[in-house]
């Protein structure tokens, strides 16, 4: 598959869903460790990395290595948080290297296309490097944006007009990562992989806007990029499976390598890409040391945070990419071993985390409550973050949020009287509104299907009583009839618009809001009174 086949139909959905979902708090909190892997760290990769790879295997020639090493140097977010849910990851460490591998993808892409033409074509300019890094991600970072904030503003603008199908809304947040990949690299010509990322966030922050009209939207665009990413990288790594064997082929045939030669680069490659990793994290976190005196570093978060950068799709796509010929029609020099390299590279990451990180990971890390000890120096350290946890579990902030709303409406029904009461249960409602919000987010799936089907219920009751308030209103000749024709039609609306949501996204539900519905319409009316309230 071409490589930008391969970015198109793989990278942006994957990396626009880990943008979608990556808290943008902590995002913003460990900028400074973020930006300076992304970015510092990838090039130190390419260069040191590169440099101790062609010493290691000296015929394969300076400019393949540095190759090797800069698409070896991104990391892959989606196989840390595959890790993490096993490794049981202080969340410090989970958000630093997730929040890397969404932005180190591009650096790590500039330096390996640079490194493969001066391969080809024997000629390198650092300038031209340089200023191509810049303008491709600062150009696709605003792409991203503007593209995003279109598709949100026409989302908005259909949901005004009345169209807020939850499947329309789906599949229309399904398509925005091709969209914006395909527009940010045919017409800005800057890179796709960091437009979707900043889309995925800003997509983040417009969907806790819209979670409040439309709760089951999240159940099920959640539901359903769960399973597009366990096709997408369950295909990906399917893919690394069918090309492993035939570079071992090429290698196993070839009279320069053994292959017992070729296992051993692979697993040197990933020694010193470790080594160039852990060294990088501590020195940084002893310049935080040096400048704020909060915390010394440690060889443990350094480890942790080295064996958590695996490789994945993003290494796959880029080695795959190596021309066959150079300029002058010679056969690529090495290319066999360094497809090898690199899927060794991957094979042995991926192995490797899931069985260390277990030993190396704290039993009970604490949850990230402000900041993580490897934070931007404009933060103050939280000194518990990485400590074993002995005492009870800390509460997330969405929980403790959620705590604390619950004692203000305590707190505000045992001040309730005669004389405020009516400002007291407008309060309690804003009160409820806002934790019913926050539940939404901390909920589990099932949890969330409950509450989604007792809410449809209710409401499908509650629309059952106004309309029999409003026919015994105008039996009784209380209300005009343009009152009751008016009436009926709001309530008519408001259940076909219930009716449309419990059946594209429970259809157990409607069948249970059928029923309520039939046993609510066999009951007889009462009789309303003149003067008494309907």
């Amino acid at each position: 598959m071409d490589t930008d086949w391969f970015l198109l139909l793989f990278i942006a959905p994957l990396l626009f869903n880990d943008g979608r979902r990556f808290p943008k708090r902590e995002l913003w909190k460990l900028r400074g460790p973020i930006f300076a892997n992304a970015i510092g760290l990838v090039f130190v990769t390419t260069i040191v990395g590169g440099y101790l790879m062609y010493l290691m295997i000296p015929k394969m020639p300076l400019t393949v290595s540095f190759a090797v090493a800069a698409i070896l140097s991104p990391t892959d977010p989606v196989a840390v948080q595959s890790i993490s849910k096993r490794a049981n990851l202080p969340e410090n460490i989970l958000h630093l290297v997730s929040g890397e591998s969404l932005i180190n993808d591009a650096s790590g892409l500039i330096a390996f296309k640079y490194a493969v033409a001066a391969t080809v074509t024997g000629v390198f300019s650092l300038s031209g490097a340089v200023g191509d890094f810049f303008y491709i991600s600062l150009v696709g970072l605003l792409s991203g944006f503007i593209l995003q904030t279109v598709v949100e503003l026409l989302r908005d603008i259909l949901r005004r007009q009345g169209i807020n199908d939850v499947i329309f809304n789906t599949v229309l947040q399904l398509i925005t990562p091709f969209i914006v990949y395909v527009i940010t690299e045919e017409v800005a010509h800057a890179s796709g992989v960091i437009a979707v990322v900043t889309a995925g966030v800003l997509s983040h922050a417009h969907e806790n806007r819209l979670v409040e009209d439309l709760p089951e939207l999240r159940l099920v665009t959640e539901k359903t990029w769960d399973i597009i990413i366990y096709l997408l990288n369950g295909v990906v790594f399917l893919i690394l499976g069918i090309e492993l064997p035939l570079a071992t082929t090429n290698i196993i045939k070839s009279t320069q390598f053994s292959t017992t030669q070729a296992i051993l680069y692979a697993l040197g490659a990933w020694l010193i890409l470790l080594l160039i990793r852990v060294a990088w994290i501590y020195l940084y976190e002893g310049s935080v040391y040096l400048r704020q005196r909060k915390r010394k570093p440690s060889l443990r978060v350094a480890l942790m945070a080295g064996l958590s950068g695996v490789r994945g799709a993003i290494t796959m796509a880029g080695v795959l990419s190596l021309p066959l010929l150079t300029a002058t029609g010679s056969a690529f020099p090495q290319r066999s071993l360094a497809l090898f390299v690199a899927a060794g590279v991957i094979i042995i990451s991926l192995v490797a985390a899931v069985i260390s990180l277990p030993l190396v990971a704290p039993d009970n890390p604490i949850p990230l409550r402000t900041r993580a000890s490897l934070s931007d120096e404009d933060e103050e350290a939280d000194d518990a973050a990485l400590e074993p946890a002995t005492t009870v579990r800390k509460m997330t902030e969405a929980e403790a949020r959620i705590y604390i709303m619950r004692l203000a409406i305590n707190a505000i029904e045992e001040n309730r009287r005669q004389e405020n009461q009516r400002a007291a249960y407008d309060l309690i409602l804003d009160y409820q509104f806002l934790i019913r919000r926050m539940e939404l987010k901390v909920k589990d799936d099932t949890e969330m299907q409950r509450v989604l089907t007792d809410e449809m219920q209710l409401r499908t009751i509650g629309l059952d009583g106004e309309q029999s308030a409003v026919e015994r209103l105008f039996e009784h000749n209380q209300i005009s009839m343009q009152s009751y024709r008016s009436a009926l039609r709001r309530i008519e609306r408001a259940r076909q618009r219930l009716t449309q949501v419990s059946g594209r996204t429970v259809i157990s539900t409607l069948k249970k809001l059928e029923q309520v519905a039939s046993a609510i319409r066999t009951t007889s009316h009462f009789a309303v009174k003149p003067g008494q309230p309907a």
